[in-house]
């Protein structure tokens, strides 16, 4: 059975956060020296799902677990100053290989294809305090 494009969508999972501490701060010393008054917010990783029409909400949930994160939608509060880091379109990462495979063995047969980025927040220093 062949599938329609129409069959297909994108969903966006939010993940865990992407840097350690001492990452954060590092990554923030050298974005500083370019922009001083900038200040790193947030770093999460994001999972994009390609899925067919026969998602449902049971796909969701395993899904969520195998990432091993309990909510399964990325929905920032704000989008300026948001900054998405993906692989190059029309590329695979060796990570997306791997991790469609294990949710296809995890029962999750309406995924085509999982890759990860990583979602970075950045604002002034001073709009930080104000929060």
């Amino acid at each position: 059975m062949s599938r329609k494009p129409t069959d297909r969508r994108i969903l966006v999972f939010q993940g865990a956060a992407a840097l350690s501490d001492f990452r954060r701060r590092k990554l923030l010393d050298e974005l500083r020296h370019i922009a001083p008054s900038l200040s790193l917010l947030d770093a999460v990783y994001i999972h994009m799902a390609e899925v067919d029409g026969a998602w449902d909400e049971g796909d969701a949930d395993r899904l969520a677990a195998v990432l091993g994160h309990a909510s399964p939608s990325f929905a920032p509060e704000r989008t300026d100053g948001l900054f998405l880091v993906t692989p190059r379109i029309g590329t695979i990462s060796p990570w997306s290989s791997k991790a469609t495979d294990i949710a296809r063995l995890c029962g999750i047969d309406s995924l085509l294809r999982l890759e990860r980025g990583i979602a970075y927040t950045l604002s002034p220093a001073d709009a930080r305090e104000r929060q």
